[in-house]
C-alpha cells in the first residue's frame, strides 16, 4: 500500500455490487485495476449480526428487490464466506491492487 505522505490513494468502493457472485467480485477487481485504483474496497459482515430476521426494508431496498425477499434474505444472498474473501484477496494480490473491506450494515 503506499506510503502515508502526498500522493492520492484511489479506492475503489465494490460494497455488495458483486450480488453474491465471485465472478462478478473478480470483474470488479479488474475492472478497479484497469480504471487506475490503488485498492478496491468490499463489505464483510454475517446475516444476523446487524439485520436480523424481522428487520424491514427502508424505501430504496423496498424499490430495488423483490417484495417476497425479507431484508434479512437479501442480506444472506448478498454475503460472502470468509473463504471466498480469501480468494477475492489472492485475485486481488494476482491482478496488483490492494483488497480492503469494511463492516457493513444491511
Amino acid at each position: 500500500m503506499k506510503q502515508l505522505n502526498d500522493q492520492v490513494l484511489v479506492i475503489a468502493e465494490a460494497g455488495v455490487n458483486h450480488n453474491g457472485d465471485l465472478a462478478i467480485a473478480k470483474q470488479l477487481i479488474e475492472a478497479a485495476r484497469v480504471a487506475g485504483a490503488d485498492a478496491v474496497k468490499f463489505q464483510t459482515w454475517k446475516p444476523g449480526e446487524v439485520t436480523g430476521r424481522f428487520a424491514f426494508k427502508v424505501p430504496y431496498l423496498q424499490l430495488s428487490t423483490p417484495d417476497e425477499e425479507t431484508r434479512f434474505e437479501l442480506s444472506a444472498r448478498l454475503c460472502l464466506s470468509y473463504d471466498t474473501f480469501r480468494e477475492i484477496r489472492r485475485h486481488c494480490d494476482s491482478v496488483g491492487i490492494e483488497f480492503m473491506s469494511t463492516p457493513r450494515r444491511v
